[in-house]
C-alpha cells in the first residue's frame, strides 16, 4: 500500500517515465481501455493506494520514440502495436 502523499510525490517528480502495472478493466477485448489513466485519479478509484505497492519495481521503459506523452503513462500505450495488456484488475 502507499500513501496519498507518497503517491503525489512519485507522479509529481516521476509521472513523465514512470507508473505502475494497474489498468482499468478491459473491453470486449483485452487492450480495451489500456490508455485509461483515469484510474490513476486517487480522489475517484476506490482501493487504488491500497493495490498500488512501493516495494515492486518494473523496467520496461523504451524512449526509442520519445517520452512518455501522459502523466503516468508507463505501461499505458494506446497505440494497437501496444501489448501492455496484461492486466490486474482494480475489482
Amino acid at each position: 500500500m502507499i500513501d496519498h502523499t507518497t503517491f503525489k510525490l512519485i507522479k509529481d517528480k516521476y509521472g513523465h517515465c514512470a507508473s505502475w502495472a494497474v489498468w482499468a478493466d478491459a473491453g470486449e477485448n483485452p487492450k480495451d481501455n489500456i490508455g485509461d489513466l483515469s484510474i490513476f485519479k486517487i480522489e475517484e478509484t476506490v482501493g487504488l493506494l491500497r493495490l498500488l505497492r512501493p516495494d515492486v519495481i518494473l523496467v520496461g521503459l523504451n524512449f526509442s520514440r520519445g517520452s512518455v506523452p501522459f502523466t503516468l503513462g508507463n505501461f499505458h500505450d494506446r497505440r494497437p502495436q501496444s501489448q501492455d495488456y496484461n492486466r490486474v484488475s482494480l475489482g
